[in-house]
C-alpha cells in the first residue's frame, strides 16, 4: 500500500464511478480498477460492492475512508513542509579564521548534495559573530567558545584547539615544543584586539594569575601582525588551528588548557531550528568528526 493507492481510493469513493473517477486520476479505469483490487488483497477486505451496477463502499470501506483522508493529508502536509524546507536559505556567520582548513570545501560539497538549500556566509569578527546571531541577523553561527552568557546563545563544540605563541624560526621560544605564557611575558606580545576572542582569552588568564604581558600590537589588520612577527619583533597569539604557517614563522602550543580556542556552532536560545538547518547542522557535526 502506497499513498498514491490511498488517493486513487479516496477518488473513488467520492464518485463512485470508476469512469469518472479515472478521468479525474488521469488513469485508465482499467489501472484504477486493478489498484483498488491490489489494495483490498493486502488489506484482507473487500472495499466495494455492486448493488445494481452502482458503486458503494463497503463497512470496511467506509472505515478506510475515514482513515485514508487523515493519511493523505497529513502526508500532504509534510511535503509541503519539506519542499518548503529545500528551497530554504540559511545565513550564516563564521568567525575570523573558521573557513580556513576543509571547512570551504565541506560547503562545496553540501550545496552540490542539496541543490536547492541556498547558504548565505559571511566572515566576520568572533564578537560581531555572536552579536549577529544572537540579534537574529544570521540564523546560525560557527563561532568561538566561551560566549557572553548576555547573547542568550546555545553551542555545541565542534572541535578544540590550542592558542600557540607564534615566533620566527629564530626566536629563542621557536626550539621548544610548548611553552608558558608566563615564558612569554618577557617579549612584546603582537596580537588581535577585543573584537577577536583569542585576545580576551589570553588577556582574562594573563589577569587571573598576575602575569603582565606588554602588547607591541593589538589590531584587526592581519598582514601587519604577521608582519611583525616575521621581522621577529615579537611574539604572536596564533592557533594550532590555522592550516599552514609561512615565511619561517614557528607555532609554540601554550601547556595551559585554559588558553583554547575552541569552534561551536551557535543559535539564540529562542531560535526554532527549521528542517533545512536540522540538515546542516547534522552534516557540519559529521565533517568535524570526521576531522577528530
Amino acid at each position: 500500500m502506497d499513498i498514491r493507492q490511498l488517493t486513487y481510493f479516496i477518488v473513488l469513493a467520492d464518485k463512485l464511478n470508476l469512469i469518472e473517477a479515472a478521468d479525474q486520476l488521469f488513469i485508465t479505469p482499467q489501472a484504477l480498477s486493478k489498484s483498488m483490487r491490489i489494495l483490498a488483497a493486502e488489506l484482507n477486505h473487500d472495499l466495494f460492492i455492486r448493488n445494481k451496477n452502482k458503486l458503494q463502499l463497503t463497512p470496511f470501506g467506509k472505515l478506510l475512508y475515514k482513515e485514508a483522508i487523515d493519511i493523505v493529508e497529513r502526508f500532504n502536509a509534510m511535503k509541503k513542509r519539506i519542499d518548503a524546507a529545500a528551497s530554504e536559505t540559511i545565513k550564516l556567520a563564521f568567525a575570523h579564521g573558521i573557513m580556513q582548513n576543509d571547512v570551504i570545501s565541506f560547503i562545496q560539497k553540501f550545496l552540490q548534495e542539496h541543490p536547492t538549500i541556498k547558504l548565505q556566509y559571511t566572515e566576520m569578527p568572533d564578537v560581531f559573530c555572536d552579536q549577529g546571531v544572537s540579534s537574529g541577523i544570521f540564523d546560525l553561527g560557527i563561532g568561538i567558545m566561551p560566549f557572553d552568557p548576555s547573547f542568550e546563545l546555545e553551542a555545541t563544540l565542534l572541535q578544540k584547539n590550542k592558542i600557540c605563541a607564534i615566533v620566527h624560526e629564530d626566536h629563542p621560544l621557536a626550539s621548544q615544543k610548548q611553552t608558558t605564557l608566563q615564558a612569554c611575558a618577557k617579549y612584546a606580545i603582537i596580537t588581535k584586539n577585543e573584537i577577536f576572542k583569542v585576545h580576551d582569552i589570553v588577556e582574562n588568564y594573563a589577569k587571573a594569575h598576575h602575569i603582565n604581558l606588554h602588547y607591541s600590537l593589538t589590531s584587526s589588520n592581519e598582514i601587519l601582525w604577521q608582519q611583525m612577527v616575521e621581522r621577529n619583533q615579537g611574539v604572536g597569539i596564533g592557533v594550532s588551528y590555522y592550516k599552514v604557517l609561512t615565511n619561517h614563522l614557528v607555532a609554540v602550543p601554550f601547556v595551559e588548557e585554559e588558553l583554547a580556542w575552541n569552534i561551536a556552532w551557535i543559535k539564540a536560545k529562542n531560535h526554532q531550528l527549521t528542517i533545512a538547518q536540522k540538515i546542516f547542522i547534522q552534516e557540519l557535526e559529521q565533517f568535524w568528526q570526521s576531522k577528530r
